[in-house]
């Protein structure tokens, strides 16, 4: 098969698969390619689906950077209530070649938002462990899922297989900005982070949204003269070249603030020939699916996949936080640490966190980002947070499993933590971390019961500030 019928085959082949005389000689297909002449091919592995352009959309040429939907409905009143008559189609609008006056930059996770799209996994989850999962107003859209065979990155195939790839050129029936998850029963991906926005746009911040393609094509140059780099709730998937962005966007002064947990944890690629095409390789130990003995590298560059922490980038260095738990059983929250000094925060954010005192505060839910200077966070964090409460049956990741001792139960209870922190400017720009996926949702919570607008909102104001 030559490159050009490669390029439109509906049915992208996986690569970098062991052929029958592979007897683990190497794990590298690039120095024995004769050990991987084999491919896989999966009926619900979509390449383009090759729909004809049913109409085209000229958007206004001042349109100011955001999210914005096109309606496609059969009717003209549109029945907001059924998501099944209606497909809102999700437009991210950057600021494009003659840029922004705004000095606060949100990178919507779209890498994310494409390995999740058409999950259906709910169906297989385990109800004693996923205690909020269930029917939503959303269920609709998962049944069609199932009943078309279209997959997510956290599906397999008929063959028991975990789905490599991922193509935008396929039906994306779950990105839309109404969904409500059934494992979880809220919002999640481009739907969680709408509420970013919803805080900024009622804060009357400037502001513009980038997205995860753009930090891969144009690195660090994307981000350049913002003062504050926000991310989505939960940017769990990342190629090298945007976790380069941000590092040295960080590395020369920029400020981060990352808004979510379980980021930048695992790796996947973007194929240079079809950019439509995302590959994800698990790696053998990670959550869903392992690869099969021989083929955790990529098929895109030949580079090993899995998880960051095992391929030497663990988020920690760069986001001050890394993966450590996980829960699905409900929300819980930070108390201050005794050992902490609240006076080695910024103005503004010290203030709130002294207001707080002793009481406890924010959201720390689903999964869990916590400090681990052995993985790279900064001697130079304050961590401001810990968890207070927690429902039951929070976990701790399984890479931290080994590492806690031998009696399994004190374990799985030492191993569930979670850390909100602060790293000062110094040789690197700030950084604030919420250790949290459903921090955001606290965002636009009237009264604000959970500080969370009170304490993004100080640290917001002490780094704009900080950067003038």
């Amino acid at each position: 098969m030559d490159d050009t019928q490669m390029r439109f085959c509906p049915t992208p082949p996986t690569r970098a698969v062991t052929s029958s005389s592979w007897r683990g000689q190497t794990t590298n297909f690039v120095e024995r390619p004769d050990l991987y002449n084999a491919v896989a091919l999966h009926a619900d592995d979509i390449d383009d689906a090759g729909w004809p352009v049913a109409f085209e959309l000229k958007l206004p040429k001042n349109l100011r950077s955001g999210v914005y939907c096109v309606i496609l409905s059969e009717r003209e009143n549109v029945e907001y209530s059924d998501p099944s008559k209606f497909y809102p189609v999700p437009i991210f609008v950057t600021p494009g070649k003659e840029g922004s006056d705004a000095k606060i930059a949100l990178v919507l996770p779209t890498f994310s938002y494409r390995a999740y799209a058409n999950n259906s996994l709910y169906t297989e989850a385990d109800d004693r462990l996923f205690k909020l999962k269930g029917p939503t107003r959303s269920g609709i859209l998962y049944d069609y899922c199932i009943e078309k065979g279209l997959k997510s990155q956290y599906c397999s195939h008929d063959d028991g297989s975990g789905v490599h790839l991922a193509s935008l050129k396929r039906p994306q029936v779950t990105v839309r900005p109404d969904l409500l998850s059934q494992l979880h029963s809220f919002t999640h991906q481009l739907s969680a982070d709408l509420e970013i926005l919803e805080w900024l746009e009622r804060d009357s911040q400037a502001y513009v949204v980038l997205t995860d393609e753009l930090l891969h094509e144009l690195g660090a140059s994307v981000l350049a003269g913002y003062s504050v780099v926000m991310t989505g709730s939960h940017p769990e998937y990342s190629t090298s070249e945007q976790l380069d962005a941000y590092s040295d966007y960080n590395a020369g002064g920029g400020n981060l603030m990352y808004l979510g947990g379980n980021g930048f944890i695992l790796r996947v690629t973007i194929d240079p020939a079809r950019p439509w095409l995302q590959e994800l390789r698990r790696g053998d130990g990670a959550a869903i699916w392992a690869d099969e003995p021989g083929e955790g590298r990529h098929q895109t560059d030949g580079k090993v996949g899995g998880l960051w922490r095992n391929i030497g980038r663990p988020p920690n260095v760069t986001f001050g936080l890394g993966f450590s738990a996980m829960g699905f059983t409900g929300d819980g929250r930070y108390r201050v640490p005794s050992q902490c000094d609240l006076l080695t925060l910024p103005a503004n954010l010290r203030e709130v966190m002294t207001s707080i005192g002793d009481k406890l505060f924010g959201i720390a839910g689903l999964e869990l980002d916590s400090y681990d200077a052995a993985l790279g966070s900064s001697p130079r964090a304050t961590v401001f947070g810990e968890i207070g409460h927690l429902p039951k049956h929070y976990v701790p990741v399984n890479e931290y499993l080994g590492e806690l001792g031998i009696d399994p139960v004190e374990a799985v209870e030492d191993g569930v933590r979670a850390n909100l922190i602060w790293i000062p400017a110094g040789e690197k720009g700030q950084v604030f971390a919420t250790g949290s996926i459903r921090w955001t949702s606290g965002l636009n919570t009237e009264g604000d019961p959970t500080n969370v607008m009170a304490i993004t909102g100080a640290v917001l104001l002490d780094m704009m500030s900080g950067a003038e």
